[in-house]
């Protein structure tokens, strides 16, 4: 098994039992494989390399060759329909975000 091929998938122990439990990569994989997407990726942003982010629209400008540490600050998705790209930041602070009962919020923007 390659290295490329990790993250599709995992047996993963649950009470007892193995259970199936698919990975991020999977999940593209199956977007991509409806037809209706042409790319999907994420990648890390670190410090440095942000350069304007509009939260209210998701417009972002990045500049990948600005990195001023290796410090990950968020996570760019780039998702490429026919018809239309989307871009969106997750933060470091925006993924560690809480409710007020304290249970993590699930954030599924990318």
């Amino acid at each position: 098994m390659s290295a490329q091929n990790l993250g599709y998938a995992w047996i993963v122990p649950y009470k007892g039992k193995a259970t199936f439990q698919l990975g991020y990569k999977g999940y593209i994989q199956l977007a991509l494989r409806t037809g209706q997407y042409k790319a999907i990726n994420v990648i890390e942003v670190r410090e440095g390399e942000l350069i304007k982010w509009n939260r209210l629209t998701e417009k972002i400008e990045l500049d990948l060759d600005a990195a001023t540490s290796d410090k990950v600050i968020g996570y760019c998705g780039y998702c490429f329909r026919p018809g239309g790209q989307l871009y969106s930041l997750l933060t470091k602070q925006m993924s560690s975000f809480q409710s007020g009962s304290g249970r993590r919020l699930k954030i599924r923007n990318i």
